[in-house]
């Protein structure tokens, strides 16, 4: 039997029974190869991944494309002498085959960090861990998705490849984080300041990782170490994001500098928060907003209401961030998204806070009794489809109505929903949200030093072309075209991320006249 091992973290590698496989013809082979196993749950129309990877051809180009490139992809791997083959192949349809002979570095990371990600801190002993698989999941993580595999004029691939990239990549940083807090409770140390150190280079920008690892440092009787990473964090802050540190990381840096006593690195309430892979742009207004409205006793249900794609998620989890320590047991983010009918949503509440339900009483009821004491922000995101259709017979009925019961039964849980229409439950309160501001038009603005600043859109753009394009920045040769398209878009987040994504093919002129 053939035995295929494809690791896709870092630079594209496929290695065929024991030896590498150096003839792919093509950068597009190699992409489909990676496209197929990854997205190995289903079948893919030939139409699909013809327009995935030429989508600038005519469909009969694309498909005679395609053709060649299966053809000789099938050969590179030895598909036709595999037992069973690695790719299902009919007239219609390509799919990878899960039960051939393959090992997929992706799947076996997101296997080994599986009980990272179930966002609950509770301290060591009271918790069953994997360290060692997380351990192994890290050593997986050679680097980032498909680093190198460029494909010129296919950005419907490179889109989905940047995405996966990211969902990765934040999942590598959660799990090193959870890793070094396991370690430093254990008093490892040593072992933990590896962990920390591998977090801070990938992700030198992200205060908490230097935070722990300043902590970890500290912990193992490094304090001149300590304090030096505090002037590293500050330069790569300044070089990266041109800001200053957070008081918490520099209030750390006091206290490892005075002597002070030392906090375990950066442990919180329990939460599922997941860790942010860019800096949050804008939105000072909302936040404040939402800031004042859950700072008041009376608020139990806020709703931020806004269109697709205008970042309600994201402002969510930011502002649920910075209240972290004000809820004892803890912030769970629930993801409604995935369901069909709003009688799921009690059992999509309970594993999201990592509550086992039982049988005998219903899921409602079940919940309705472990929340009734519990001091917890709950962020019920995309609520919109759960809506309109009313509950069928027998069941406890939609997101409202999921809402209010847990809202009479547990008066100190307090909930935040984010949806395309308010849930219209008594009590609610409401913080619309918008586009990011843009300038109405562009005179003067190459003459204004704070244009990043006065215009979050304009921001959101370039910090986004940044990754795909590095050194990209606003010139007066781009910044009519970035203000048009932001324009265009009236300044929703996801439609300007994705749209700055193509700087790295398409100037900022072709980008606005696409």
């Amino acid at each position: 039997m053939a035995h295929l091992r494809l690791s896709l973290l870092g630079p594209f590698r496929a290695v065929l029974d024991g030896q590498p496989i150096a003839h792919f013809e093509s950068s597009k082979a190699r992409a489909l190869l990676a496209y197929l196993a990854v997205e190995a749950d289903r079948p893919h129309r030939r139409e699909t991944l013809a327009g995935l990877l030429w989508p600038n051809l005519t469909d009969r180009a694309a498909h005679g494309n395609l053709r060649n490139t299966l053809s000789r992809l099938r050969r590179a791997i030895g598909d036709r002498d595999a037992d069973p083959s690695f790719l299902l192949v009919s007239r219609e349809t390509i799919q990878f085959n899960r039960a051939s002979d393959c090992w997929l570095d992706v799947q076996a990371f997101q296997d080994r960090s599986a009980t990272s990600q179930e966002g609950t801190y509770r301290p060591a002993r009271d918790r069953p861990e994997r360290p060692e698989q997380w351990a192994e999941a890290i050593a997986l993580y050679r680097g980032s998705f498909l680093d190198g595999l460029n494909l010129g004029g296919s950005a419907p691939f490179e889109d989905w490849s940047l995405l996966t990239r990211e969902k990765l990549f934040r999942r590598a940083l959660v799990t090193l984080h959870r890793l070094v807090i396991y370690l430093a409770e254990r008093g490892e140390y040593e072992r933990a300041g590896r962990y920390a150190w591998r977090q801070v280079e990938l992700a030198p920008w992200d205060e908490s990782a230097q935070r722990q690892l300043m902590g970890v440092l500290a912990l193992d009787g490094q304090r001149d170490a300590a304090l030096a990473q505090y002037q590293a964090c500050c330069r790569a802050l300044e070089a990266e994001l041109d800001v200053a540190p957070e008081a918490e990381t520099t209030a750390l840096y006091e206290r490892i500098r005075d002597g002070g006593e030392l906090p375990a690195p950066d442990v919180l309430p329990p939460h599922n928060l997941p860790a942010q892979l860019t800096p949050f742009v804008g939105r000072e207004r909302e936040l404040a907003e939402i800031a004042q409205v859950l700072a008041d006793p009376a608020c139990r249900l806020l709703s931020l209401v806004g269109s697709g794609g205008s970042g309600k998620t994201r402002l969510a989890l930011e502002a649920a961030t910075a209240r972290l320590r004000a809820y004892e047991h803890g912030v769970y983010c629930v993801s409604l998204n995935p369901l069909q009918s709003g009688d799921a949503v009690p059992a999509a509440i309970a594993r999201a806070i990592g509550f086992a339900l039982s049988g005998g009483q219903g899921p409602m009821q079940q919940l309705l009794d472990y929340v009734r004491r519990k001091r917890m922000l709950l962020i019920l995101d995309n609520c919109e489809h759960l809506l309109a259709s009313p509950p069928m017979r027998g069941m406890t009925g939609g997101i409202a109505s999921t809402a209010s019961a847990i809202l009479r039964a547990a008066p100190q849980v307090t909930l935040v929903a984010t949806s395309r229409a308010r849930l219209n439950v008594p009590g609610e309160n409401l913080v619309p949200v918008g586009g990011m501001v843009y300038p109405d038009q562009t005179s003067d603005l190459c003459q204004t030093s704070d244009v990043l600043d006065r215009y979050s859109a304009l921001a959101l753009f370039a910090q986004s072309a940044r990754r795909v394009r590095p050194g990209f920045d606003l010139s007066a040769n781009n910044l009519d075209a970035v203000v048009r398209i932001c324009r265009l878009v009236q300044g929703l987040p996801l439609a300007i991320i994705l749209s700055a994504a193509w700087t790295r093919i398409l100037s900022s002129d072709e980008i606005a006249e696409e």
